[in-house]
């Protein structure tokens, strides 16, 4: 009779080859690599792993590495790579090493690529006409050495999503390789800006999802637009700073939008809220620092949620125009500044809260004032339809339980026009 480890290792090798490979994809590559240590069985299991994934984040393997990819690629025998992941962040691997390396993977029909690597990145020709890849991630940390030769006929037919990081002057070959990419559904695009030249033209009428990051733009504004035709698109993000405007031709189908900036101008904040004033769900973050206290918002008549984070606190009159301009609005959050102007409630009670808003969730971080309380006031006597409100303090100092409780008492006194409206007092409450 077999003792029990005998049985476990009987049955570990009795296991058909796509099952070992599957299993040894799961982990990283030297770790698949290394149970060809384990018998004569498992020898060269790990060749036909479908995942490979080459990480040196922690700088344990320094200088080894890039011999192992090689030697990895060389000896792979699946018949379609899943996923090709290279992740080399603390020493330079020189720019050929990385161009056979993906050629190798695109021999081996890869489907997923993944590359961040210190310095110039340069890219295969037979990269720009791949068939089979579906998702790509391009980066690296010395952003002054990245660039590529962009061919005349870009076309990979079966992109879907891409993540690419676009600096100084590659506008132009950036642009003409995103258009490469006929049926590209998910986009993240990260612009570093000094003195790039030409227009951000996205259009892409596949295009799903868009995320959109400013980085190191030294200046309050630039002379570059981005002009968005994205009829199909469903989710806009935009965090960064707003130095540059926001031309909208198409973004018809918005369902979801965010912007998380700094706005030094007035009307290119006016500008991108325009081109995602038709979305049903917005969160709004904002740093201001423009000195104008008029701002002329659109009309907002899709909109059923709203979250509001940063300048309201700053310019109280803002969170009346988006009442008065967003007739559909249900839910409204308000993560509101430590300080902020009087409140002035609107000359007339806005149609949503007479026909929609459901519930409030009002955050500050320090307390609250005589305007605060002003402000609550007004949605409590006329949101006719309010199940909820809810009222959040986030500071580290506390507050007793009988004190939390003397707001809520005060809450709870003033007139109601909604009987089913609940009020919750939540958070750390300072003293």
């Amino acid at each position: 009779m077999s003792s029990a480890s005998e049985q476990v290792v009987d049955r570990l090798s009795s296991m058909p080859d796509d099952v070992v490979s599957h299993i040894l994809s799961l982990m990283p590559t030297k770790f698949a690599v290394r149970t060809s240590m384990l018998s004569q069985r498992w020898r060269y299991s790990w060749t036909l792993v479908h995942n490979l994934d080459f990480d040196d984040s922690e700088r344990r393997e320094y200088g080894f590495l890039p011999t192992f990819v090689d030697s990895v690629l060389d000896r792979c025998k699946t018949s379609q790579v899943k996923k090709f992941r290279v992740n080399f962040p603390n020493f330079y691997v020189p720019e050929s090493y990385v161009s056979e390396w993906i050629s190798k993977a695109i021999r081996l029909n890869v489907r997923e690529l993944e590359i961040k690597v210190i310095k110039h990145l340069m890219l295969p020709l037979s990269f720009f006409t791949c068939k089979t890849l579906t998702r790509l991630k391009l980066n690296h940390i010395e952003p002054f050495w990245f660039s590529f030769d962009c061919p005349s006929d870009v076309n990979l037919p079966n992109l879907k999503t891409l993540d690419v990081v676009i600096l100084d002057k590659m506008c132009e070959k950036a642009m003409k390789f995103i258009h490469g990419c006929p049926t590209l559904e998910n986009l993240y695009v990260e612009l570093r800006l000094w003195d790039c030249e030409g227009d951000f033209y996205f259009k892409i009428p596949t295009l799903r999802r868009l995320n959109l990051i400013v980085k190191d733009c030294t200046r309050e504004s630039v002379t570059n637009d981005v002009i968005l035709n994205l009829p199909n698109l469903e989710y806009f993000s935009f965090h960064g700073v707003l130095c540059m405007p926001f031309v909208t031709e198409d973004m018809s189908s918005l369902v979801e939008a965010k912007a998380s900036c700094v706005v030094y101008h007035d009307d290119m904040w006016v500008q991108l809220l325009k081109g995602i004033c038709e979305a049903k769900s917005l969160s709004l973050k904002t740093e201001y620092r423009s000195s104008n206290e008029e701002c002329d918002l659109p009309k907002f008549l899709n909109l059923k949620q709203l979250e509001l984070q940063g300048y309201v606190g700053y310019r109280w009159q803002l969170i009346t125009q988006f009442l008065e301009r967003s007739p559909e609005l249900e839910h409204l959050s308000i993560i509101k500044a430590e300080h902020g102007y009087r409140w002035n409630k609107p000359k007339s009670i806005p149609t949503c809260m007479r026909m929609n808003f459901e519930t409030i969730k009002y955050t500050k971080g320090n307390g609250y004032g005589y305007c605060d309380m002003q402000f609550l006031k007004f949605i409590l006597l006329n949101a006719k339809v309010l199940k909820m409100l809810t009222v959040e303090c986030n500071t580290k100092l506390s507050l007793s339980k009988d004190d939390k409780e003397s707001f809520r008492a005060k809450l709870l006194k003033i007139q109601k026009a909604s009987r089913n409206c609940e009020i919750q007092v939540v958070g750390s409450w300072p003293a």
